[in-house]
């Protein structure tokens, strides 16, 4: 596995409409995966395919360093996500 400590990667329109950032992140069982750490769209660009583009940018990423798995976590006040 390649050693990168982490990436940030940005939608750019003439001005930033989004970003991402990928890291690293020790998985329960005791390997480490890439992690994505945060990941946003501005409101006004929403459903344009930004956010998937930033998640394809860090899923490259980490295939790239040799990892198998990514995670993304989203929190209760997500309410632009799918519902469970």
């Amino acid at each position: 596995m390649t050693s990168i400590s982490g990436s940030i990667f940005v939608a750019d329109a003439g001005v930033i409409v989004g970003f991402a950032t990928a890291g690293t992140r020790k998985h329960w069982s005791g390997e480490v995966d890439a992690y994505i750490g945060e990941l946003a769209v501005a409101e006004d660009c929403l459903t344009r395919g930004i956010g998937r583009a930033m998640v394809a940018a860090t899923e490259t990423w980490a295939r790239k360093a040799g990892y198998s798995r990514i995670m993304l976590e989203t929190g209760a006040g997500n309410d632009s996500g799918p519902a469970f």
